[in-house]
């Protein structure tokens, strides 16, 4: 695999805010949730993260699943699992 050498532009960076997840109903307290945001460019899927929330006490997490789209193959970028409260 060829990793690219230009920079990273920040401006083209995706964000899921705490802000987000709490509008969208993900932080409610004692419930199970997930979905899936989707970044398209010209009506062109470009990323997609997948959110899973769980804010039950007894297993609370946030897992987040991001898929980048290139050359028409998807592709796992990455994907974070953690306990909401320790």
């Amino acid at each position: 695999m060829k990793f690219p050498t230009f920079p990273t532009l920040y401006d083209n960076c995706k964000t899921v805010s705490i802000s987000f997840l709490n509008k969208h109903g993900y932080l409610k307290p004692n419930q199970y949730q997930r979905g899936t945001v989707i970044w398209s460019v010209n009506g062109n899927k470009i990323d997609s993260i997948s959110i899973a929330v769980n804010t039950k006490p007894e297993s609370s997490y946030l897992e987040l699943n991001y898929k980048a789209m290139s050359d028409e193959k998807e592709s796992c970028h990455g994907m974070l699992s953690e306990p909401l409260y320790a």
